[in-house]
């Protein structure tokens, strides 16, 4: 299912749905799911039931708790681009500027 289409609310009820499927999947009950985040058991529930939200923090612990951390690797994953002539990938630049814009007539703001 493509995320793209959704709202936050709905990309994130996704999320608890999918964490939870991984959690009945491999077995673990939610109790001991809670000991190993150090999550709180409503918490937990209402993330898993769509009906509430979790922190990015939070988040990372229950992927911890499941012992798929390695996963989060996978989220964003950038294509870089061998350069011969750097003779290792290019990596983006740190900041991104305007385009360059043509200078026009100044404005005050209260022209209409």
């Amino acid at each position: 299912m493509g995320l793209e289409l959704l709202t936050d609310n709905e990309i994130i009820e996704e999320l608890g749905k999918r964490l939870d499927l991984v959690r009945r999947s491999k077995q673990v009950q939610l109790a001991e799911l809670v000991k190993k985040s150090g999550v709180n058991h409503d918490s937990l529930n209402r993330f898993f039931n769509g009906k509430g939200s979790i922190s990015l923090k939070t988040f990372v612990r229950l992927v911890r708790g499941l012992g798929e951390a390695d996963k989060l690797d996978k989220l964003f994953v950038l294509q870089n681009e061998f350069n011969p002539t750097q003779q290792k990938p290019a990596i983006p630049k740190k900041r991104i500027y305007a385009k360059n814009r043509k200078p026009g007539a100044f404005k005050w703001g209260d022209e209409k």
